[in-house]
């Protein structure tokens, strides 16, 4: 597959400080992939993916998306930012919308006309099971209710990409696995390019078809992994458990772990 999204000697540095965030980072996703960034709190992970929104322009390199170059030698080259979704640790819902209410803003930011809002609403509450919640108040929800409304929001406005700022990772772990299955279900249906930051082995394991090794802040890609299993994958699957032990003494001692004479 041609690539989709690819990051060139990139590198991005905070203006105020001038301390790096991440530094001569390349990096390829192909259309309809699915891939993880893996690394330790602090590495830039986050800031990979508010340059990919459009949010940030990076000091140095080049990304583009579908061949159409978004930032090239520290300036903005697109003329309009890409229309992606972005999901970040908390959903981020607007508790004084009713669930129906915020998937109509992000619609109404992305440009939709308001005449075809309440389809697209009702179809993609309706793709998450949540159809009987288009009214309710956001506070009125679980976790794992509020996680698949923010779902649903990325899907509504039609995503050139998704962005998956650690989405599941304040949730407990039934309800996280359950939700990691439920993406993995909307992705094989929708065929949508998704990039999801996680600093859990597993999680990159199981959700991936390639997965980028990041090492501690200044955030620099220092390994891909091709994940060649079938799906749909289960969790306990002894192929998953391998790949995860090679990869956690890989990471450990690139993240600098080993060099602590204590205990952790």
């Amino acid at each position: 597959m041609d690539d989709y999204i690819r990051i060139e000697n990139l590198s991005y540095w905070y203006r105020d400080t001038g301390v790096p965030a991440v530094r001569d980072v390349d990096l390829t996703v192909a259309k309809g992939e699915f891939a993880c960034i893996l690394g330790p709190s602090g590495c830039g992970k986050s800031t990979l993916l508010n340059i990919l929104s459009g949010l940030f322009t990076p000091q140095r390199g080049k990304v583009t998306v579908d061949q159409h170059a978004l930032f090239e030698d520290g300036r903005r080259v697109a003329s309009e930012p890409v229309a992606c979704g972005y999901m970040f640790q908390d959903a981020r819902l607007l508790p004084w919308r009713t669930v129906g209410q915020n998937i109509a803003l992000a619609l109404k930011a992305a440009g939709f006309p308001e005449n075809t809002w309440n389809e697209i609403i009702r179809s993609h509450l309706q793709m998450l099971r949540l159809e009987k919640y288009e009214s309710a108040w956001p506070m009125n929800l679980s976790g794992g209710q509020r996680a698949r409304v923010a779902i649903a929001r990325s899907l509504a406005i039609k995503p050139a990409f998704i962005l998956m700022d650690e989405p599941f990772s304040t949730l407990d772990e039934v309800t996280g696995r359950f939700l990691r299955a439920e993406l993995l279900d909307l992705w094989e249906r929708t065929g949508v390019t998704i990039v999801f930051v996680t600093h859990s082995i597993r999680e990159a394991v199981y959700l991936s078809d390639h997965l980028y090794l990041m090492t501690a802040g200044p955030g620099e890609v220092f390994g891909r992994e091709t994940i060649d299993l079938p799906r749909p994958r289960q969790y306990e699957d002894p192929r998953l458990t391998e790949i995860e032990g090679r990869l956690v003494n890989t990471v450990l001692e690139k993240w600098g772990y080993f060099d602590h004479k204590e205990p952790m």
